[in-house]
């Protein structure tokens, strides 16, 4: 029964919900009719098509195109969306305050020619479905702010504001698209610019953007994206009679920039003239596309000091990795290092197929391409040898790696690109991509960041197997040894003196087990403490490996200088890992306690004299 009630509950609640949504729906609807007949138009003002104003004689035609609004007269050009959008809004909120007929008769007696509206000098036609007649425009009535109108063919005359009039006064040229190009930078794919002192033409493929004159190179894509917003969303201050060119200076322009989007539209080639003479803050140009010379802010003025080092791309390469088969480091008197790409990690061709240091691998490509030049020196290959470059001091090369001939490629290394460091001179090396006649100069710290010995390739795991593996541990520490060997669940002393400290064996296991390398200093092992160790851990596992860790002399990061016999080269470990592996396995043993003669008594059996 109360489940009953519950729902007879639930649906009185949802019905009258349902009753007030449409109360109020036909509310706001009732409200919204009310407001619609307080209006001079009742239309829909998305319906227009072309708004026809005549002031004073002048007569401005728009009409709409697509999404856009273009002028038609007094001359064709883009319409300023916004000063339309104003208009049709001014158009839909044109609010009658009283209306009455003038016909002379009545209280009143006005006439519309007493009205201004008999002959009017202001109107206004709109053309589309369902359009209104043509509305004219007459006196200021004695309330601030309003005025007479009228529809054509009507004598009833409406009290409206006057900010509608007000619009449809303004100049030709305030109903003009300000905006100097009606396009996205994004659709431009190629960019010129000639000034007497040269060209320089860019271009786009495949969304990369390159120079074609008077160099063949890379561009410098953000940059000339942000020129050509520049120059599409420049302003037009005004719009200038085209009658006498050389008056502006543009019957030989000083400049042209041609903007061109591959589509079939044709090329926009802005012209930049002479400043005004009595505002040098402006300059005089004339758009291809559009009518009239405009007057635009002297700024634009810096495109014709444009330089093509300003737009080349100043990455010292560009390089997608996941093309990479293979990285080629040569470094004068030092053997060839080849790493190669193992499915997602990388090997060491030259030492045995080694595992090497992925992260180091990706840090390489990244600082290469990452890198910015500090200065373009040459564009000349005549001068190599100036800059050291006819015999590099340091060249890596990226390959793509072919197993056998394909229509792409042929077997083999195929070499994608090389880069070359010659001369270091200062805080700076010379550097070149082979096959391109260009020298760049970049900071000389670069060459830190690319290894030139092989053992500073290496994988950064020094040892990887389960800390639960290892059965015997041996610690030579200031020429004292200690060694435990495993024991059933726990550890038993093999050499040494104290107790074994479970506790510590846990954490040197474990670290041991997963060491890992800061980094490899590379294959010379002189000079790092070696010959008189600090610390030597031997180990050997259940499942037959076995190791064993030098540790020689700290170096100038408080970190320690290391080596694993039989494994060429030595590693830096980081002072965390040190005092873990150096730590006492083994603790001085609790001492037996002597019983007291009290005690020793007590524990007399009886009888016993």
């Amino acid at each position: 029964m109360k489940q009953k009630n519950t729902l007879i509950l639930l649906m009185l609640a949802v019905g009258l919900f349902v009753f007030i949504r449409f109360y109020q729906s036909r509310k706001l609807s009732t409200n919204e009719a009310a407001d619609r007949s307080k209006r001079v138009f009742n239309i829909d003002t998305g319906t227009i098509d072309g708004i026809s104003i005549t002031n004073n004689g002048e007569k401005i035609d728009l009409r709409k195109q697509g999404p856009e609004w273009e002028m038609e007269v007094p001359l064709k050009d883009r319409a300023d969306s916004m000063a339309v959008n104003q208009l049709l809004t001014s158009i839909d909120t044109l609010d009658v305050d009283s209306s009455f007929d003038a016909d002379g008769k009545g209280a009143g007696k006005a006439t519309l020619s007493d009205l201004g509206l008999e002959t009017s000098s202001v109107s206004m036609k709109l053309i589309g479905p369902d359009a209104p007649p043509e509305i004219f425009f007459g006196k200021d009535a004695a309330l601030d702010g309003k005025m007479y109108v009228r529809l054509d063919g009507s004598k009833k005359v409406y009290l409206v504001s006057t900010d509608l009039k007000n619009q449809l006064q303004k100049r030709a040229d305030d109903f003009r698209d300000h905006k100097l190009l009606n396009m996205e930078a994004r659709q431009v794919n190629k960019f010129d610019v000639k000034t007497p002192a040269g060209e320089i033409e860019m271009v786009k493929e495949g969304g990369a953007w390159s120079l074609d004159k008077p160099l063949k190179t890379r561009g410098d894509g953000q940059k000339i994206s942000d020129i050509i917003a520049q120059i599409i969303n420049a302003h037009i201050d005004t719009f200038e009679s085209d009658a006498d060119l050389s008056a502006y200076g543009l019957s030989e322009p000083r400049g042209t920039i041609t903007l061109e989007t591959g589509s079939a539209g044709e090329p926009a080639v802005l012209q930049l003239g002479q400043p005004l003479e009595k505002d040098k803050t402006r300059i005089y140009a004339k758009l291809s596309v559009r009518q009239s010379v405009y007057t635009m802010p002297a700024g634009m003025e810096v495109l014709l000091n444009l330089k093509p080092n300003d737009v080349r791309d100043k990455h010292l390469l560009q390089l997608n990795l996941d093309t990479v088969d293979r990285i080629h480091i040569e470094s004068a008197g030092k053997p060839e290092i080849v790493v190669a790409r193992k499915q997602e990690d990388w090997t060491l061709k030259n030492s045995g197929d080694a595992a090497a240091n992925t992260a180091l691998v990706k840090k390489l490509v990244s600082d290469l391409q990452n890198q910015q030049v500090t200065a373009f020196v040459s564009d000349e290959t005549s001068s190599l040898p100036e800059y050291g470059l006819d015999n590099p001091v340091l060249k890596v090369g990226f390959s793509a790696y072919a197993s056998e001939n394909t229509a792409e490629s042929k077997a083999g290394d195929n070499r994608i690109l090389t880069i070359a460091f010659g001369r270091v001179e200062g805080d700076v090396v010379y550097a070149r991509v082979e096959g391109e006649p260009y020298v760049v100069s970049v900071p000389k710290g670069i060459l830190d960041s690319i290894p030139t010995d092989a053992g500073q390739w290496r994988d950064l795991a020094i040892f990887n197997f389960n800390p639960a593996e290892i059965k015997s541990i041996e610690i030579v520490r200031d020429d004292l040894t200690t060694a435990i060997e495993k024991a059933g669940a726990g550890w038993k002393l093999v050499k040494g003196s104290g107790a074994v400290n479970t506790v510590n064996v846990q954490s040197l296991q474990a670290t041991l087990a997963t060491l890992r390398a800061v980094r490899w200093t590379g294959s010379a092992t002189e000079g790092l403490g070696f010959g008189k160790p600090s610390l030597v851990i031997s180990f050997t596992t259940a499942v037959g490996q076995s190791g064993k860790l030098i540790l020689g002399s700290e170096n100038t990061q408080s970190m320690w200088n290391a080596q694993v016999a039989g494994m060429p080269g030595a590693f830096v470990v980081n002072k965390p890992d040190y005092d873990i592996l150096r730590t006492d396995i083994t603790e001085a043993a609790k001492p037996t306690a002597t019983p007291s003669p009290a005690d020793a008594a007590s524990a007399t059996p009886a009888g016993v004299n």
